[in-house]
């Protein structure tokens, strides 16, 4: 089974999240397990602009995120070397800091993993 790996839960994250885990119970994906990598704790100014509710307050949001959709499994790191890269099919970036992006463009390119960049 073919394994992802998710870089970010805020704005573009999170939606990611609830859509892919929506394709895969519905069938509309192929089958495959994603994690979610995010270090980063759930506050109240994200709940206007992020996938959160008012009871994922305080909580890692990759692991908020896992608890609500499907075949997610949450990763409480923040991405910072290739080591945490490796073993995954696809990489999708949704993240907004440069270093992060550099890393995992350099990883995927040499390691000829195909990845997406939202951000």
């Amino acid at each position: 089974m073919m394994k992802g790996l998710i870089i970010g839960a805020g704005g573009e994250g999170s939606r990611l999240a609830q859509f892919l885990s929506e394709d895969l119970t519905n069938g509309i994906m192929e089958p495959m397990t994603f994690t979610i990598a995010d270090d980063d704790i759930v506050e109240q100014d994200n709940i206007n602009v992020q996938n959160f509710s008012a009871e994922d307050i305080n909580k890692n949001k990759a692991c908020a995120l896992s608890s609500k959709y499907l075949g997610l499994a949450p990763l409480k790191a923040r991405i910072e070397n290739e080591s945490q890269l490796k073993g995954f099919d696809i990489i999708v970036s949704c993240v907004d800091n440069y270093a992060t992006r550099a890393l995992i463009f350099s990883f995927c390119s040499k390691s000829k993993i195909p990845y997406v960049d939202i951000r």
